[in-house]
């Protein structure tokens, strides 16, 4: 799944929200999350990439596209 950030990040956020599809632009919080979700993406992200999201960039950026950018800039690859 390292191989492909977007899809995992996705795949984490339908497992948090309980949603079948999510979409590249959607909003994390349109779809039905909160605070408390976000920190479980978070926490997820953290262990599958070794990339700590402060919460307040999750809520800037709420889209799995943004999220994806962040894990890129921030890889410790």
């Amino acid at each position: 799944t390292r191989d492909n950030p977007e899809n995992a990040v996705k795949k984490i956020w339908m497992d948090v929200l309980d949603v079948r599809a999510v979409g590249t632009h959607d909003d994390f919080f349109d779809l039905g999350g909160n605070s408390l979700s976000a920190v479980r993406v978070i926490n997820r992200i953290d262990e599958m990439f070794g990339v700590e999201i402060p919460l307040k960039l999750f809520f800037q950026s709420p889209t799995t596209a943004s999220i994806v950018s962040l894990l890129t800039r921030n890889s410790p690859d």
